[in-house]
């Protein structure tokens, strides 16, 4: 996104805050309001929570859930993101939207200071979208395994979301770049683990049962 498109999400964050000073504004509403601009904003702020190294188990599960369903859509090519209608619905506070703006704000102005328009091939095109949105997904997949108390799990695939949502919000393509090489990197991390499980946990697991059939009392 350009400097006078994040201007103008600062100005809409701004005028949510303000009409909903009478206590009528829904989520919804607002992310609507955003249009297309709401799916990198909504990936960015969701994934700061998910990009350090303490795995946050069921909750990585249920954000990683989340985040594949924000990329299918972007696949997609939908205008905007589609909620389930209990959340569409739900009104929120001038003083809690003053918060969600705050933070928004501090985060986005921090994220512009490492990117900038470059590279616009990779994010401008709807192919470029689309593939976005398949790296959003497949990344929101890999967090949902159930690694339950794994070091980085969550980690990596919320940074690859992260990178690829400041490429759509900057029209950075060098940030998708950069995606692909962490997309990478989790990939092998995970293949590695899943290697370990599985082939030297279970030649492990022979070793022990030889170990224990070979005791005096306890052999076949």
């Amino acid at each position: 996104m350009a400097q006078d498109h994040f201007e103008e999400l600062r100005r809409f964050l701004l005028d949510c805050e303000e009409r909903a000073k009478d206590g009528h504004l829904a989520l919804g509403d607002a992310i609507d309001g955003m249009g297309p601009s709401a799916f990198p904003f909504l990936c960015i702020i969701q994934s700061i929570p998910f990009v350090q190294p303490i795995s946050l188990g069921p909750l990585a599960t249920a954000g990683g859930l989340g985040f594949a369903a924000l990329g299918w859509q972007m696949m997609k090519g939908a205008d905007r993101p589609w909620i389930p209608r209990r959340l569409h619905d739900h009104e929120i506070s001038a003083r809690a939207w003053r918060l969600i703006l705050e933070t928004s704000l501090r985060v986005v102005s921090l994220l512009r200071r490492i990117s900038r328009p470059r590279l616009p091939q990779l994010v401008h095109s709807p192919k470029a979208r689309s593939f976005g949105g398949f790296l959003v997904a497949f990344s929101g997949l890999l967090m949902a395994i159930p690694f339950m108390g794994l070091p980085l799990n969550n980690t990596l695939p919320a940074l690859v979301i992260l990178l690829v949502s400041i490429g759509e919000l900057e029209e950075d393509g060098l940030m998708v770049i950069l995606a692909l090489f962490v997309l990478a990197l989790t990939l092998a991390y995970f293949g590695l683990i899943f290697y370990v499980i599985f082939v030297l946990g279970g030649n492990a697991m022979d070793y022990l049962n030889g170990l224990w059939k070979a005791l005096p009392g306890f052999g076949g």
